[in-house]
């Protein structure tokens, strides 16, 4: 009988809770690797990226750089058992028409909400905004952000305020839009980290952490957490991230492949 009992509370147990792998990755102008990309740079982008992407064997994948809606949805078909859930369509700050690198989420769980949102004017008005989506993982929610935070091109102090403002934004919504005890991530390309002596005084990341997010790349040497390898004047940076919360402690991973010039990241979690 005590068997049984066991057996009963092993199936039970393993019923409640699955491991779920994110994925975040920046894909560089996807598809043609730059602004004015001929067709069949786009083409051959577009190749590599979906023959990669299967690779990094994620359940949820959050994209950054992504031209448009018709690139993520035609990437989809690549990955079987995915589906689209949201890609903004935030406006260019010049042309006012939208840009050409967007944010996307991509998994195999059901949604059921999911949105993209511009930047409030806020007090440093950022560029972009956030994707969203909730997503039922074996009837458990799990709540996804994904960013593009302001790039490092420009004035340093007004890029710092920009990405300032975008992560006060993100948490004052996560406040409101995440039950208490609600397994939540956000993920992306911030352009900022904890490791350069010019990025000392930004505090992005240090927003998350101070709300109760935990980085997953805490205690790992800067060696292993490289997610775009420096050029000319610029050093290696660990500018991609992946921040949990009431999901423990995970650990994230930096893989070496094609495709972009930034790496993809990776964290398996736990969702019970």
């Amino acid at each position: 009988m005590w068997r049984l009992i066991l057996l009963t509370f092993l199936c039970a147990s393993a019923q409640s809770t699955e491991v779920v792998r994110v994925a975040t990755w920046n894909l560089e102008w996807f598809p043609g690797r730059k602004p004015a990309a001929t067709q069949a740079e786009r083409d051959e982008h577009f190749k590599e990226v979906s023959m990669v992407l299967p690779q990094l064997r994620a359940d949820v994948i959050v994209l950054q750089e992504v031209r448009n809606e018709a690139a993520a949805e035609q990437l989809a078909k690549e990955l079987p058992g995915f589906k689209v859930h949201v890609t903004s369509r935030f406006q260019d700050g010049f042309s006012g028409t939208p840009g050409e690198q967007q944010i996307t989420i991509l998994s195999k769980f059901p949604a059921d909400a999911a949105w993209a949102e511009a930047w409030k004017r806020g007090w440093a008005n950022a560029p972009r905004g956030y994707v969203y989506a909730r997503l039922q993982v074996s009837g458990k929610p799990l709540n996804v952000y994904g960013l593009h935070l302001k790039s490092n091109l420009g004035d340093p102090v007004k890029n710092t305020a920009k990405r300032e403002d975008a992560a006060e934004q993100l948490l004052a919504h996560v406040k409101t839009q995440v039950k208490p005890g609600e397994a939540a991530l956000v993920c992306g390309d911030f352009n900022t980290s904890y490791d350069q002596v010019s990025l000392v005084g930004d505090s992005t990341l240090r927003k998350f952490e101070q709300a109760g997010f935990f980085w997953t790349f805490e205690g790992m040497p800067h060696k292993d957490r490289i997610t775009i390898a420096g050029e000319g004047r610029y050093p290696d940076a660990c500018f991609d991230h992946i921040f949990t919360r009431d999901l423990g402690r995970p650990v994230a991973q930096v893989l070496n492949m094609a495709g972009s010039d930034h790496r993809p990241v990776v964290v398996d979690i736990i969702v019970e």
